[in-house]
């Protein structure tokens, strides 16, 4: 990923400017970009993959066991984010949307965005994860519903129009046939 996809418009820009304004929240761009965990935590991450890759039946079959051993690999994932840490060992994290936010992280690590900038990418994100793919899905379901209804339109097939007739016809009509 380039961090040329780090992209806020002016409007955006403007508007977050007026957000902090008004509203009192501290800033930890500074604390950020000293402690620089992007890469500590991508580190740990793809050392987990790859132990559970070459340890696949002690994952499968002892996993207190390789969990103590991810424990050492992911030592810095575990101490600092044990959820992420969790998540990792649990195959319960979307390995493409984490290394999209820690893109994010990476920029403000290395002066390309600040974190409320920063907070506005993330939002991004996960309007896409969320609402265009629900609204994707919306609209997939329209077209199958609308599909299905066209489907049995031209499958109905025109009940038979009965002709109507008093009971002296039909009892003429079926003595008839009888014979």
């Amino acid at each position: 990923m380039e961090f040329t996809d780090l992209y806020i418009s002016p409007q955006e820009k403007l508007d977050l400017k007026r957000l902090l304004k008004t509203s009192d929240c501290d800033n930890n761009t500074e604390h950020i970009r000293k402690v620089k965990h992007s890469s500590k935590i991508q580190k740990d991450i793809m050392e987990i993959i790859a132990l559970k890759k070459t340890n696949m039946k002690l994952y499968e079959q002892k996993p207190d066991r390789f969990e103590l051993e991810a424990r050492v690999v992911g030592h810095f994932l575990h101490t600092n984010y044990p959820d992420i840490f969790r998540k990792v060992i649990n195959n319960e994290i979307n390995y493409e949307i984490m290394s999209r936010l820690l893109h994010i992280l990476k920029g403000i690590e290395e002066e390309k965005v600040d974190q409320h900038e920063g907070s506005v990418l993330v939002g991004k994100v996960l309007k896409e994860l969320y609402l265009d793919s629900a609204v994707r899905h919306g609209e997939n379901l329209d077209k199958k519903h609308k599909k299905m209804a066209i489907d049995d339109q031209e499958t109905k097939k025109e009940p038979p129009v009965g002709k109507l007739i008093s009971w002296k016809e039909y009892k003429t009509n079926s003595q008839s046939t009888k014979i």
